[in-house]
């Protein structure tokens, strides 16, 4: 497979230049430390969250969070990449699986990686705040994906018989080419997970077709639109689960990973048909406490029931069609003062920010 991965460069005379390639003895030693500076290098949004975490089979070598929130295992060979590093990738996803949810967290926040930073100290706080509560289930079956320099025809042949089986699996090369101080990499995704993660994903009901199993489509729908049109003059993003969605904004303070915090949701109620949870997420239910209180006293009073949570930074409001149209203004009232709370806050942020801050920050 590597001899049919070529690059040319265009010269601004007009003539077109191949590139030679660097042989991997040239690089094969800094190989890792380059994919953890560059974590983009192994997929867009991930999170590296452990280095040579210790398993029953000994240390993996990078364990990451995908952008959909999907516990990776990254298997790295500096050479080709041999059949074993498959069942080794393999070996250890399967340990990582037969662990609860409390002591896979509890592995990762006390297990210290070398050569990065992460962006916690606790894992489950960081994950169910960058993700969702509702997201852990999803965390596993763990992703694997087998890196290296180039790979033996069985490991090929291997990784695409896994992937057609439906396990979720991936195979990464990457060459490297000279230009002329410089070196240019080119990643080859021979084996990609993505036909498995859009079995995955059709064959798992979204929101709505929860909500119609339950008989609550008309007031999930409604709610939805609720939300959606308090949110639509901003730059929102809508993050959507099994049972729900979560209304997001862009976070207004300085972070190394720049997912959007939650504010409001919607989500099904599987324990009683033809009702909906209108959810005050953490960032939601802070943002203006004086409006929140008053706006849950009024629900309470008109017989509406309201469950805030033990930590008392979230509530959950249960209702059906024809009590979400009687609150439908007290709704946007108090979503239009949570948002109004947010530009405030971000917009003093930007302003306190250098132009180069505000780039890498928000990605722009």
């Amino acid at each position: 497979m590597a001899e049919q991965v070529k690059l040319w460069i265009s010269e601004q005379s007009g003539t077109v230049t191949p590139l030679s390639r660097r042989p991997s003895v040239d690089y094969e030693r800094s190989f890792e430390e380059m994919l953890i500076q560059s974590p983009d290098m192994l997929g867009e949004g991930v999170a590296l969250v452990g280095r040579q975490l210790m398993t029953e089979s000994g240390p993996l070598d990078l364990l990451g969070i995908d952008e959909d929130g999907k516990l990776v295992v990254y298997e790295l060979k500096r050479g080709e990449m041999p059949r074993e590093a498959i069942t080794q990738a393999i070996d250890y996803a399967s340990w990582l699986d037969s662990l609860s949810y409390d002591e896979l967290a509890r592995r990762i926040s006390e297990h210290g990686p070398s050569g990065f930073t992460r962006a916690f100290d606790d894992f489950d706080d960081w994950y169910t705040g960058e993700f969702d509560e509702d997201q852990v289930q999803m965390l596993r079956p763990t992703r694997v994906v087998v890196v290296g320099l180039g790979a033996e025809p069985a490991t090929e042949r291997m990784a695409h018989w896994l992937a057609d089986k439906g396990v979720n699996i991936e195979m990464l090369m990457f060459h490297a080419f000279r230009h002329g101080d410089n070196t240019i990499f080119a990643r080859d995704v021979e084996v990609s997970s993505e036909d498995v993660r859009r079995q995955t994903e059709s064959t798992r009901s979204d929101p709505a077709s929860r909500a119609a199993e339950f008989q609550a489509a008309e007031v999930y729908q409604s709610a939805y639109q609720l939300f959606a049109t308090c949110f639509a003059e901003t730059p929102n993003g809508v993050h959507t689960y099994r049972n729900g969605v979560n209304f997001a904004l862009p976070p207004t303070e300085s972070r190394r990973t720049q997912r959007y915090d939650r504010y409001l949701g919607v989500y099904v109620r599987t324990d009683r048909t033809a009702e909906v949870w209108l959810v005050l997420r953490p960032h939601g239910f802070n943002a203006a406490p004086d409006e929140r209180d008053r706006f849950l006293a009024n629900l309470e009073q008109a017989g509406i029931y309201v469950n805030r949570s033990s930590n008392y930074d979230e509530a959950w409001i249960a209702v059906t069609a024809a009590q979400l149209e009687s609150i439908r203004s007290s709704v946007v009232d108090f979503a239009k003062s949570v948002i109004d709370v947010w530009r405030q806050q971000y917009e003093q942020w930007l302003a306190a920010q250098s132009p180069e801050q505000v780039t890498e920050d928000t990605g722009n």
